[in-house]
């Protein structure tokens, strides 16, 4: 992290003069950093495509073409990739469960494509259905091209146009609403996200939910305008990329895990090892006070003993002190005569 310049301008001179060249080696060094995540998107390229001959199996598997059905049974795997969306706890949060997870029944497959640098697509492959007439469905994510650490920023996400047939459409709000404005605030670790609408205000009107299907249609960042529209629109682009992300990093390349339930208990066992470990360090400090209570306490203890046996020798000096003087008193004192 750079320091702001109001921190360096701050500086006494000699200060400002070291601080500036241990910037300039920072610099050296992220230029060295970018290359080295530039090569290993490369190298890990070159393993992605020696994945592809088990995916086109994974493929030939779920709609059953190596395993012909026998009598009643359907053939391949019904529902794998909704079941293994739906068990994905940020992918699932997105599929309504009325005309999405309809949809999404004739889901034959999701492919990764890997285009040049860090961009790709991800294509959705479905059987003939009565929602859209598409066979398969396109986004592709594109990052900035000069950027220093892990990843590029996002630069832009584009969707393919979704035939919808009639009355079918998923994506559209009952009423003919029509989002016209989008709102993000933060507050706390509470993300709220508010769409403004035009067109029919009757309240009586209900909305449908968000669609899964929104996917493909990206936010849109425009290249000019109100500063805080675009810093919103640039926070929900992140949002999809991060999502496309997801597909593309543990969706696909774990499909069959996510679709067992296996891949979301490995996530939740991480959660919960790394809970025990702040419940131990929680312990840990609890008996670490319960020990330096008990110290204390015992401390307390010897210095009442010490104050007391400290109390008693000044008693019996004090006993002590009244019996010397009675006795002086007595020799002082002059003799009756019988």
């Amino acid at each position: 992290m750079v320091s702001s310049p109001s921190f360096v301008d701050s500086l006494p001179p000699y200060l400002r003069t070291r601080v500036t060249q241990l910037q300039a080696l920072q610099q050296q060094q992220d230029i060295i950093h970018t290359k080295l995540q530039r090569e290993i998107q490369a190298l890990q390229k070159t393993y992605w495509l020696q994945y592809n001959p088990l995916y086109e199996k994974r493929f030939e598997i779920i709609i059953g073409h190596t395993d012909p059905s026998h009598g009643h049974e359907p053939p391949g795997i019904p529902d794998f990739w909704l079941t293994a969306m739906k068990n994905h706890p940020d992918i699932g949060m997105r599929i309504n469960e009325d005309g999405d997870e309809r949809a999404l029944r004739y889901l034959t497959n999701i492919q990764v494509e890997h285009l040049e640098d860090f961009d790709f697509a991800l294509v959705f492959h479905f059987a003939p259905n009565e929602f859209f007439s598409n066979l398969a469905l396109r986004a592709t994510f594109s990052y900035q091209k000069e950027f220093t650490g892990d990843r590029p920023d996002p630069l832009e996400a584009k969707g393919d146009h979704i035939d919808w047939k009639p009355g079918k459409h998923l994506t559209r709000h009952r009423g003919g609403k029509q989002a016209s404005g989008i709102r993000v605030d933060i507050v706390g670790t509470c993300l709220f996200i508010m769409v403004f609408h035009t067109g029919n205000d009757n309240e009586d009107e209900e909305s449908e939910p968000g669609s899964f299907f929104d996917f493909f249609s990206p936010t849109a960042v425009p290249a000019e305008g109100d500063k805080e529209e675009r810093e919103e629109r640039e926070f929900l682009l992140g949002m999809d990329f991060e999502l496309a992300e997801q597909f593309q990093n543990e969706l696909v390349p774990r499909a069959v895990e996510w679709y067992t339930g296996d891949a979301r208990s490995d996530d939740e066992d991480e959660d919960d090892a790394d809970e025990d470990d702040e419940d131990e360090d929680d312990e840990d400090e609890v008996e670490d006070s319960e020990d330096d209570s008990e110290k204390d306490s015992e401390d307390d203890s010897a210095e009442d003993s010490e104050d007391d046996s400290e109390d008693a020798e000044d008693a019996e000096d004090s006993d002590e002190a009244s019996r010397r003087l009675r006795q002086r008193q007595q020799l002082q004192m002059p003799q009756r005569r019988m």
